[in-house]
């Protein structure tokens, strides 16, 4: 496959899918959708905090604790390093982790592995994005596949690797791309997100990407 059928969700992309129960969409739009464990973590603890809605993204998400998960779910898994690895390993560490474990099946074209530069990335993960962030955009690093954020710290920490990015704008429009979804159907979500979900966009309308 090649890198523009991955895609590499964070939380900040799924908390707005969620809210308009569309992760479904998401994962019939992309052939291979991809989460990490600490995304998946920061969504349950998200949800335990009482935001209900995140329940319709849990029970697609693998490795859930809090919901059960759907067996037809189209998003897998994208082994990563634990929060906890991340609080307390050395970069050192860390860096082998991404080079022997980090890599996605089936993917094609992943970048050559540059043992100083990742070395680079993982110091500046450490300190400038959270544990979920710095899990997708490692697993896009050594994949050379997009990583879905709005993160802006991590937005900018991505371009500064030449990884590629997208945001949740960028995922609703590939989901009308798809046929998956229609343009007043997106543009609802969208406008939801904005309203009720506390979303920042720089657009109010989907047609305004084309």
């Amino acid at each position: 496959m090649s890198a523009n059928d991955f895609l590499v969700l964070d939380s900040t992309v799924i908390s707005n899918v969620a809210y308009t129960d569309s992760l479904t969409v998401v994962g019939e739009s992309f052939p291979e959708v991809r989460v990490s464990g600490p995304v998946v973590a920061e969504i349950e603890n998200g949800y335990r905090d009482g935001h209900e809605f995140l329940e319709n993204a849990l029970r697609y998400l693998p490795a859930a604790k809090t919901v059960s998960s759907d067996s037809d779910s189209r998003i897998s898994r994208a082994l990563s390093f634990t929060e906890s690895q991340f609080r307390s390993a050395s970069v050192g560490e860390m860096v082998d982790f991404m080079e022997n474990h980090m890599t996605l099946p089936n993917q094609e074209g992943g970048r050559e592995f540059d043992s100083a530069e990742a070395t680079r990335l993982m110091k500046d993960c450490l300190d400038e994005v959270e544990v979920g962030e710095a899990s997708a955009i490692q697993v896009g690093y050594m994949n050379g596949v997009p990583v879905a954020t709005d993160d802006q710290d991590a937005r900018e920490l991505a371009r500064r690797y030449d990884i590629r990015i997208t945001g949740s704008i960028g995922v609703l429009r590939r989901c009308v791309h798809e046929g998956h979804i229609d343009t007043k159907t997106a543009n609802e979500w969208l406008r939801t997100w904005i309203e009720e979900n506390g979303y920042y966009a720089p657009i109010s309308d989907i047609t305004d990407l084309d």
